[in-house]
């Protein structure tokens, strides 16, 4: 998914449409191929992680994305959300590169939706690990994807040689399947192993590699019929586009020539318009293929053997390996005990759900009653092994619940503006009659709290549906036509820190303020009484923050001139309207860190301007990336913009566009190598690239 751009929008693993696919297939690949615009040379220099100490933990992500921030859901254990957080994990031990996990994601780490934890007390920050107990089954299943990972050379491929034999299947959408070959100095590993990730919410059939018996001679795709996509299947093999497993391409020779040629393409596409027949069965048999890891665990061990057709179960991995390659491996796993615990209805014997904990004969375990039903119901009775030590096998634990004899109350929490239009998503909790509840307003930009009209049931008990409505008041100025100039100062009382200022624009997403550099934007002077001065322009509307080497203030917002007053660290930051100091303690006159930009002149009418381009030793081609400052629209081609191919006579690169004699430009090689973002530019300029494109001369003359 996308974590930057809110706090609730789902990903692959949990929207249950399994959104991202393809994208995902790239970035398991290790980034080195497919459609990705910043590509990785081998897959070593990949990362892939689900979460990281940034933004959200993956547990708090998957649950305000079902609930939004608001809720009381995240120590709350969710079936749904266990799914997810394996098969995350899943991805993420099976795909190329360098694994990362964040401490607790084994266990649901959660940080009650603290998405900016950096100065949030021990509380927050801390590892609760009673949750290594709650969620015990998906540290097991962690551990069983790190045996497969360490045990399976071709996961960890530094280079793109495993990458390269990878296979992607013809599967349903939101579904990613492929093979993947073990690397040929693998010693005593498997051959081969079958991979899918189902990100929908419905279980998924998939046909495996090998056929069935009696499949019909043709069928190379293994969908159960021959159809013009077999014939697209050989055509690709042909012309080495693809690969086929030795069962497909018996299926293949439907001409019985003994080889797979364009002829057995033609032949299937004749017989899908009843101008030709083909051989009624192949007899191949149904290649058999052992699970490794499913929705319940993962490990070294067989969990079943399947062959033909196999079921990935709606969020979860299905990871296979031939059986005749599982069987001459024969590799040891000592994990090979199992603990189930069952959660059921004392009344009617249903089963809520049931939880797989995986370990070693003689490993202590511990299980705990469900979290997510301790609203509605309070545990009766259990079996007598809720602790214990492993034996070989599988273990079963009971707990049975009956319903809660009380009532159960709702809290609802609104934020609207004085119309009544919401300004963020409701916020439901649940709670027994009783239970005491609080709540609090949020900031939202160019809005205030309406303070006469606050709720007055803010906190209170839970007893039946309460609602709790904060209103708040618009106050955003005016943007203006054309820029004005801004002035931020900023004191330091305590310890002080070298700060810097990333400013944007609030309403044009890719509009550029002048005087704004890139993150963490542009470093601050001290003047000679202390104060730390920015002017630029804007359009009497920006977003700012100050940041150290010691944190960061939050995402802030404003217009005309700051002050703004800091402790220690920009966490700490009061802001004014006016000097607080007084007369007493000002600015030095004239003084600011940054030389404000000479803004060029807009023009009403579009004209014409012509940059050329000179790389150093011809160490790339070119691609200018161009936009316009004020309303943002791109001026060549998207992102990493218009490769470059005419040359004049003295062998410039040149591209020549219409702008409004203004204009923002980024000279790149395609891939990660970039220039800053040049601003405000007009007229034509000549940019000589030296030793990488982030080493520039511009000149407004042929130099």
């Amino acid at each position: 998914g996308k974590a930057f751009d809110d706090l609730t929008s789902p990903g692959f693993v949990s929207d249950e449409k399994g959104s991202f696919a393809s994208k995902l297939y790239d970035s398991i690949k290790g980034h080195y191929d497919g459609g990705v615009v910043w590509k990785t040379l081998v897959p070593g220099q990949n990362v892939m992680y689900s979460c990281c100490h940034d933004n959200q933990t993956l547990y708090d992500r998957l649950v305000a994305s079902t609930y939004g921030t608001d809720t009381n859901m995240y120590g709350v254990r969710d079936e749904n959300f266990v799914a997810n957080n394996k098969l995350a994990g899943a991805i993420v031990m099976t795909s190329q590169g360098m694994p990362f996990i964040l401490a607790g994601e084994e266990f649901a780490r959660t940080k009650y939706g603290d998405h900016n934890s950096y100065k949030s007390s021990p509380d927050i920050n801390m590892l609760d690990w009673s949750r290594a107990a709650d969620f015990a089954d998906v540290v097991s299943y962690y551990k069983g994807c790190i045996d497969l990972r360490k045990n399976f050379d071709a996961f960890s491929d530094g280079t793109h040689t495993a990458g390269d034999s990878m296979q992607k299947f013809d599967v349903p959408a939101g579904v990613i399947g492929y093979s993947l070959d073990n690397l040929a100095g693998a010693q005593g590993q498997w051959s081969n192993v079958l991979v899918y990730f189902n990100g929908t919410g419905k279980d998924v059939e998939v046909t495996l590699p090998g056929g069935a018996a009696g499949t019909e001679m043709g069928d190379v795709d293994g969908d159960g019929k021959v159809s013009a996509k077999d014939a697209l299947v050989i055509l690709r093999y042909t012309i080495n586009l693809t690969k086929l497993s030795d069962e497909q391409l018996a299926l293949a020779d439907v001409d019985g020539d003994g080889k797979v040629s364009g002829k057995d393409a033609m032949l299937i596409q004749r017989f899908t318009i009843n101008l030709a027949k083909l051989p009624s069965k192949s007899g191949a048999a149904a290649k058999e293929y052992v699970v490794v890891a499913n929705e319940k665990a993962a490990g070294l061990l067989a969990l079943d053997t399947v062959s033909g057709k196999a079921t990935v179960k709606k969020s979860a991995a299905l990871i296979l390996v031939p059986k005749d390659s599982f069987d001459a491996a024969n590799l040891e796993d000592k994990a090979n005990a199992y603990v189930e615990v069952k959660h059921v209805d004392k009344a009617t014997g249903e089963v809520f759900f049931t939880s797989t904990i995986k370990g070693v004969p003689g490993q202590a375990y511990v299980t705990s009653p469900a979290t997510n039903l301790a609203v509605e119901y309070d545990v009766d009775s259990t079996s007598d092994n809720t602790s214990g030590k492993m034996t070989e096998g599988t273990t079963t634990v009971y707990y049975y619940y009956v319903p809660f004899p009380g009532g159960i109350g709702t809290v609802t929490v609104k934020h609207v503006d004085q119309d009544g239009k919401a300004l963020a998503d409701p916020a439901v909790t649940r709670a027994r009659n009783g239970d005491t509840y609080k709540t609090t307003f949020k900031n939202f930009n160019w809005y205030e709290l309406d303070k006469d009209r606050l709720p007055i049931n803010a906190e209170g008990t839970y007893n039946g549906d309460i609602e709790v409505v904060y209103i708040y008041k618009y106050n955003k100025p005016d943007r203006t036509e054309d820029y004005v100039q801004s002035t931020i100062h900023l004191k330091i009382t305590g310890e002080d820190f070298h700060p810097n200022f990333y400013l944007w624009d609030p309403d044009l997403k890719n509009a550029t303020l002048p005087e704004a550099t890139a993150w963490p934007g542009n470093k601050l002077t001290k003047d000679a009484n202390g104060w730390y001065n920015f002017t630029f322009n804007n359009y009497n509307t920006y977003c700012w923050i100050v940041n150290g080497d010691n944190g960061q203030s939050p995402d802030m917002v404003g217009t005309g001139d700051l002050w703004v007053v800091a402790d220690s660290s920009p966490q700490s930051i009061v802001v004014y309207k006016e000097n607080p100091f007084g007369d007493e303690d000002k600015p030095a006159e004239g003084s600011t860190s940054v030389e404000t930009v000479d803004l060029p002149e807009r023009s009403e009418e579009p004209v014409k301007s012509t940059i050329h381009v000179m790389v150093d030793d011809d160490a790339f081609v070119p691609c200018l990336y161009i936009w316009d400052p004020k309303t943002g629209d791109q001026l060549a081609k998207a992102w990493p913009g218009t490769k470059l191919t005419e040359f004049d006579e003295d062998a410039w690169y040149t591209f020549t566009f219409e702008n409004y004699n203004d204009y923002n430009w980024i000279v790149n090689n395609g891939l990660s190598d970039q220039s800053a973002d040049m601003v405000h530019y007009s007229g034509d300029i000549w940019v000589v690239v030296h030793k990488s494109a982030a080493d520039v001369t511009v000149t407004k003359e042929k130099p």
